[in-house]
C-alpha cells in the first residue's frame, strides 16, 4: 500500500505545477514568518494559516499525480487535514489582525472555531464518510462532493469560515480608510484573501452543489494571490512589525496602562484599547499619526522631545505629561519610555507606557486643601466670613470657578443669613438676609438632604419642589446641609450659572467635608461655654471634698489619671497639688495586678458597691493602710471615679470624723438659705415637667412640704397670675438657649396667703442631642430685699423731691438778695463798696447756677418721658446760636456731617439738655487766639437709633480726670468757672433716654463726645 503513494504520474504537468508552485511559495512564507516576524499570537496564527494552505496545496499536487484511485484516495486521507484547518486558522488570524480581543480571548469561541475541523477529521478517518474522487482528463483525480450529510456539512463549514474571514477583513479595511499606512495594509490583506476565497467558494462549492457543473480546483492556485499580498505587506507596509515583542496580546489587553509604539519619526504604529479609552479616540484616529498633533499640548512638547532624545541614546526615561482628551478635558499621566528594537536588535521606534494619575494628583491636591481648611478651622478662625474666604480661595485650586456661599438659619427672626457669598461674575458678599420661605437653602434645611443636580435636572427640581428666590437658574447646583449639635442650621453650596460641568462627584464629597469644618468653627463657642460649665461643676465639687478629713481623689476613668484631690490627701501623701494632678491613680493606690483595677471598674459599672482595703503610697515611699470607698459620678455625660480613703490606724477617730463628714454633706443642702430642686423636662410644646428632687427649705420659704412638691403645677398655682407668664417664658428660654436664667416674681404663701417675693435661678445640667432633659434650680425668699429696695427707692425719690423743692424755694430769697445788692450798689457812695458788691453778686450768680443745675437734675430724675419728633440737626444749630455771646465764639468753625434721618422719635427736652451741656463744654474749652478752632458734628444711623459725635480741637482733658468728668461737681480744668454739673446733667439726661455718652480726649489735642440716642415709638418701650 505504501508503494502506491510514490508511484506518481507526471504526464499532467500543468495542473500539477498549478498547485506545486503555490505550495513551495507558501512554505517559504511559513518559514519567513517563523524566523523573521515578531513573536506574538497574531504571528503564530498567521504562520499556521500559511502552513495549512501549504498542506492543502501539497494535497492537490499529490492527488493529481496519483496514477490510480487507491493512491489518490490515500493522499486525500493523509493530507486533507490542511483543507479542514485553513478555514479556522484564516478566521482566527482575521480576528487577531482586526484587534477583536474580546472574541479571541474567549475560550468558548475558540473551542467552537477549531472543534469542527477535528470532528470532521476524526469521523472521516473512522470511516463514517469519505470524499468522492473522480477522474478528469485535464486535472487527474479531483475531489467531488459525495452527497453524504457529513460531507455536505463539512463543505458548508469550510465555506462559512471563508465568508466570515472575508467579511471581518473587509469591515476592518473600511474602518482604516482614514489611516494612511494601515489602510493600504488592510486593503492588501483583504484583496489577497478575497480572490482565492471567491474563486474557491464559487468553483468548488456553489457551482458543483447548486448547478452540477464540474468543479475547477483552482483555489490552491489562486491562494498564491494571498501569499503575494502578504509578502508585499510584510516588505512594503511592515505588516505586524510593531506588534509587542515582550508581552502577549492577552496581557496587553488586560493592563490598566495605555501602551503606544511609535517609529523613529514619531508616527504611531500600535496603541492598545486602554490608551484609546483613556483619550477617547478610536485606533483609526491615532494610528500612523504623530501624538503631538493630536493629544499632546504645545506646553508639554519639550518633555516629549527630551524623552525621545534619551531613547535615541538608548536610555529609558520617566516623566509627567499632560494630555488632551478628545472631549477637550485634560488629564495627568506618568509616562515610561524605552527604545523599541526588532528581532535583529535594530532600533525601530519607541515604546511608551502611560498611566493616568489624574485622580491621584487631584487626591493629593484635595488632601492639601483639606489640611489647610482643617488647620484654619481648628487654629483660631472663628469668623464665618473669614473662613469662607479661605475655603473659596482653596476651592479655586480644585475647580475652574467657584460660585460658593454659606447660608445660616436665624430661628429667632425666621430669616436666612448669608455670612459669605462669592459669585463667579461679581462679588456679592454680605448679601442681605431674607425671610425663610422656599429657596434652595430652605429646602436643604427642611429635609437635611444633600443635592447634586445639573443641566435640565435643575429646572425639573425647582419645578417639582416649587422653589422660589431664584433670580437666575443655575447650570449646576451642589449643596450639603450644615449641622450643629445634630441639627441642620444652614447650607454650604457650590453653583455655576454658566457651566454645567463645573463640578463633579469628587467636589460633592469634598463639600461635605468642608461642612464639618464650618461646623467646627460654630461649635467652638458652644464648646467653650460647655467647658466653662464643666469647670464650674468641678470647682463646686472640689470645694466640697476639700472639707472632708478623708483621702478623696477624683480620677478620669478614660485615662486613669488624677484630676483632683482634697487637702487631706496632699498633707498625708506629702505632695503638692501640681505634683499629684496628672499622675496615674495606680501610682498612689497600690494594686497587685492590672486586673484588680479593671475588676473595680467592672463591679462599679454593674451597680456593685466597692469598699476595699488598700495601701496609699506617699511621695517619700511610706505606705498608709486605708479603706477605699469607690463610686462613679457622671457629670455632663462624662464619668469620673471618686475614691474616699480612710486611715485605719486611727480607725475610731476616722469613723467619727467620717460620720460627721457624711452628716455634714447630707445636711449641706438642707442648711442653705435656699431651696434647691431638680426637674425633668418631659415635653416642650406643651411644657410638661416632673419634679425629681425638692429640698425641705421650700416649707420655710413658701409654706409647702417638700414631699408634696411632686408636681410643677402645684408651684404654678402659687405664682401671682400677673407673673406666671413671665416665669414660664423664662423657663422656655432657658430650655431653648441652654443657658442659665434668673426670674424674680411674686407667690402666695401656702399658709398665710401673703405675697412673698421669690428669686429663682435655673440652669440646664443634662443636655442630649441638643435637648434639655434635666435642669437644677434654687428658690430664695427675697421679700426683705425687695422691701428694702422699695424703701431705698422711696428715700431716693424723697431726696430728689427735696432737692427740687429746695432749689425752687431758694430761688425767691436768692432773687431778693440780688435785688438788694443792686439797690445797695446804687445808694452807696463809697467806691470801695462796689468791689464787695461785685463779689457778692458773683457768688449769688454762682449759687443761682448751682440751684438751676440741681433743679434740672431733679427734673430729669422725676420727669416723665414725652416722645415726640425732633429735628436733631436743627435743634443743635439753635443751641449753638444761644452761645454766640461767648468770648471768641466767632473764631470757631462749626462743621456738620449728617447721613441720618433728619427726624427722630425721642424726648426733646432731655435730648436738648444733653446736647446743650456737651456743646457748651466744647465751646468753653476752645484754644483762644487760635485761628483754626473747630467743632465738628457728625450724625449717622445705628441699628436702633442715632449716633452723634461732637469733636473739637480745644484744650482737652487730663488723663487723670477723664474717668470722673460725668460725676457731680467735678471740674476737669482748673480754669473752669462752672458748677461741675454740666456733664453730670448730660449723662443723666441721656441715661434717662436709654442712650449712652462716652468721651475720648487728649490734653492739648481736643475732645470727642460720642452720644447714642435710641429712637422709640412709645413711653412703655423707653421704660423697658
Amino acid at each position: 500500500m505504501t508503494d502506491l503513494l510514490f508511484e506518481l504520474n507526471f504526464n499532467r504537468l500543468l495542473p500539477i505545477l498549478l498547485s506545486l508552485i503555490p505550495a513551495i511559495f507558501s512554505l517559504s512564507i511559513f518559514l519567513y514568518a517563523l524566523i523573521k516576524l515578531p513573536k506574538s499570537s497574531t504571528t503564530a496564527v498567521f504562520a499556521c494559516f500559511v502552513f495549512a494552505t501549504c498542506v492543502w496545496q501539497i494535497n492537490d499536487t499529490m492527488v493529481r499525480s496519483a496514477p490510480i484511485l487507491v493512491a489518490a484516495q490515500l493522499w486525500q486521507d493523509l493530507l486533507f487535514a490542511g483543507v479542514l484547518f485553513v478555514g479556522p486558522f484564516g478566521l482566527h488570524f482575521a480576528l487577531l489582525y482586526t484587534e477583536q480581543k474580546k472574541l479571541t480571548n474567549s475560550y468558548i469561541l475558540m473551542f467552537f472555531l477549531y472543534f469542527p475541523a477535528f470532528f470532521f477529521e476524526v469521523t472521516e478517518s473512522a470511516g463514517f464518510f469519505r470524499h468522492s474522487l473522480t477522474y478528469n482528463e485535464f486535472w487527474g483525480w479531483i475531489n467531488r462532493p459525495s452527497g453524504q450529510i457529513l460531507n455536505t456539512l463539512e463543505a458548508s463549514w469550510i465555506a462559512s469560515c471563508g465568508v466570515l474571514t472575508l467579511i471581518t477583513l473587509g469591515v476592518y479595511a473600511k474602518k482604516m480608510s482614514g489611516v494612511e499606512i494601515r489602510n493600504k495594509q488592510s486593503m492588501l490583506i483583504f484583496i489577497g484573501y478575497l480572490v482565492p476565497a471567491i474563486q474557491g467558494i464559487t468553483t468548488q462549492y456553489l457551482l458543483p452543489f447548486t448547478f452540477g457543473i464540474p468543479e475547477m480546483p483552482l483555489t490552491t492556485t489562486f491562494s498564491i494571490v494571498f501569499s503575494t499580498c502578504a509578502v508585499i505587506g510584510l516588505a512594503r507596509y511592515r505588516l505586524l512589525a510593531y506588534d509587542p515583542l515582550l508581552t502577549s496580546d492577552n496581557l496587553i489587553s488586560t493592563m490598566n496602562e495605555g501602551i503606544m509604539v511609535t517609529d523613529n519619526w514619531g508616527h504611531t504604529k500600535f496603541v492598545n484599547d486602554q490608551l484609546c479609552e483613556m483619550l477617547g479616540y478610536s485606533p483609526g484616529e491615532i494610528m500612523d499619526q504623530k501624538a503631538e498633533g493630536i493629544f499632546i499640548p504645545k506646553s508639554e512638547l519639550e518633555k516629549l522631545y527630551e524623552g525621545r532624545k534619551k531613547i535615541k541614546e538608548g536610555e529609558n526615561s520617566e516623566f509627567e505629561l499632560e494630555l488632551i482628551k478628545k472631549s477637550g478635558d485634560r488629564i495627568q499621566t506618568w509616562v515610561s519610555t524605552a527604545p523599541y528594537n526588532n528581532q535583529d536588535g535594530h532600533h525601530i521606534g519607541s515604546l511608551m507606557i502611560l498611566t493616568d494619575i489624574t485622580k491621584r494628583k487631584r487626591a493629593e491636591l484635595a488632601r492639601e486643601i483639606a489640611f489647610n481648611i482643617t488647620k484654619a478651622a481648628n487654629r483660631g478662625i472663628r469668623d464665618i466670613n473669614s473662613l469662607g474666604k479661605l475655603i473659596h480661595s482653596e476651592i479655586l485650586r480644585l475647580v475652574p470657578n467657584a460660585n460658593f456661599y454659606i447660608s445660616l438659619l436665624n430661628e429667632e427672626t425666621n430669616t436666612i443669613h448669608f455670612p459669605f457669598w462669592i459669585h463667579e461674575e461679581v462679588d456679592i458678599s454680605g448679601q442681605a438676609d431674607r425671610e425663610f420661605s422656599n429657596g434652595f437653602s430652605e429646602y436643604i434645611i427642611n429635609t437635611g438632604k444633600s443635592i447634586f443636580i445639573k443641566g435640565k435636572k435643575v429646572e425639573d427640581f425647582v419645578r417639582e419642589n416649587e422653589l422660589g428666590h431664584i433670580d437666575k437658574m443655575p447650570k449646576i447646583y451642589v449643596a450639603t446641609p450644615l449641622k450643629h449639635l445634630g441639627k441642620v442650621i444652614g447650607v454650604l453650596a457650590l453653583q455655576s450659572d454658566i457651566n454645567q460641568h463645573a463640578y463633579d462627584e469628587h467636589d460633592f464629597e469634598f463639600l461635605k467635608f468642608i461642612s464639618g469644618q464650618v461646623a467646627t468653627v460654630i461649635d467652638k463657642q458652644e464648646m467653650l461655654e460647655q467647658q466653662q460649665l464643666r469647670e464650674a461643676d468641678l470647682l463646686f465639687f472640689r470645694n466640697i471634698i476639700d472639707q472632708s478629713n478623708d483621702f478623696i481623689t477624683v480620677v478620669d476613668i478614660d485615662n486613669g489619671k488624677i484630676i483632683d484631690v482634697n487637702e487631706r490627701t496632699l498633707q498625708k501623701l506629702d505632695y503638692s497639688k501640681e505634683e499629684i494632678v496628672g499622675k496615674l491613680y495606680t501610682e498612689i493606690h497600690i494594686v497587685e495586678e492590672d486586673y484588680v483595677w479593671n475588676d473595680y471598674l467592672s463591679r462599679l459599672r454593674s451597680g456593685d458597691q466597692v469598699i476595699e482595703p488598700a495601701l496609699y503610697r506617699a511621695k517619700n515611699g511610706l505606705e498608709t493602710p486605708v479603706d477605699i470607698n469607690m463610686s462613679i459620678v457622671t457629670i455632663d455625660l462624662v464619668e469620673y471615679l471618686v475614691t474616699v480613703g480612710r486611715d485605719v490606724r486611727e480607725k475610731v477617730e476616722a469613723e467619727t470624723a467620717l460620720s460627721e463628714s457624711q452628716n455634714q454633706l447630707s445636711h449641706l443642702v438642707e442648711n442653705l438659705d435656699v431651696s434647691v430642686y431638680a426637674i425633668e423636662v418631659l415635653s416642650i410644646s406643651p411644657l410638661k415637667q416632673r419634679v425629681l428632687y425638692q429640698s425641705s427649705q421650700i416649707f420655710d420659704i413658701a409654706g409647702i412640704n417638700a414631699e408634696d412638691f411632686d408636681d410643677v403645677g402645684i408651684w404654678d398655682e402659687m405664682i401671682h397670675p400677673d407673673d406666671l407668664e413671665l416665669v414660664q417664658a423664662d423657663v422656655l428660654e432657658m430650655i431653648e438657649t441652654k443657658k442659665s436664667m434668673t426670674s424674680i416674681y411674686r407667690v402666695f404663701h401656702a399658709m398665710t396667703r401673703k405675697i412673698i417675693w421669690i428669686e429663682e435661678t435655673y440652669r440646664p445640667v443634662k443636655v442630649v442631642d441638643g435637648e434639655v432633659l434635666t435642669y437644677y434650680g434654687a428658690i430664695r425668699d427675697v421679700t426683705e430685699r425687695k422691701t428694702q429696695e422699695a424703701k431705698l427707692t422711696a428715700a431716693h425719690k424723697e431726696l430728689e423731691a427735696f432737692i427740687y423743692k429746695a432749689s425752687h424755694d431758694l430761688k425767691g430769697p436768692l432773687s431778693s438778695s440780688m435785688g438788694l445788692v443792686n439797690i445797695a450798689r446804687l445808694e452807696s457812695k463809697d467806691t470801695n463798696d462796689a468791689k464787695y458788691f461785685d463779689h457778692i453778686e458773683s457768688s449769688l450768680k454762682k449759687l443761682e447756677s448751682i440751684l438751676d443745675d440741681l433743679r434740672q437734675v431733679a427734673i430729669i430724675k422725676q420727669g416723665i418721658i414725652e416722645i415726640g419728633e425732633v429735628d436733631v440737626e436743627s435743634a443743635m444749630r439753635d443751641i449753638i446760636t444761644t452761645f454766640k455771646f461767648y468770648e471768641e465764639f466767632d473764631s470757631i468753625h462749626f462743621e456738620f456731617e449728617n447721613t441720618a434721618d433728619q427726624i427722630v422719635l425721642t424726648d426733646r427736652s432731655l435730648l436738648e439738655l444733653c446736647l446743650r451741656n456737651t456743646i457748651e463744654n466744647a465751646i468753653k474749652y476752645q484754644k483762644y487766639n487760635y485761628d483754626d478752632s473747630y467743632i465738628h458734628f457728625k450724625l449717622s444711623k445705628t441699628h436702633n437709633g442715632l449716633q452723634i459725635i461732637i469733636k473739637d480741637n480745644g484744650i482737652g482733658i487730663d488723663a487723670e480726670h477723664i474717668h470722673t468728668i460725668f460725676d457731680m461737681f467735678v471740674r476737669a480744668n482748673h480754669t473752669s468757672k462752672g458748677t461741675g454739673l454740666g456733664l453730670y446733667i448730660a449723662k443723666n439726661a441721656i441715661d434717662k433716654l436709654g442712650g449712652t455718652i462716652e468721651v475720648d480726649s487728649k490734653k492739648g489735642w481736643g475732645t470727642t463726645f460720642e452720644i447714642t440716642v435710641p429712637t422709640h415709638t412709645s413711653i412703655d418701650e423707653v421704660e423697658e
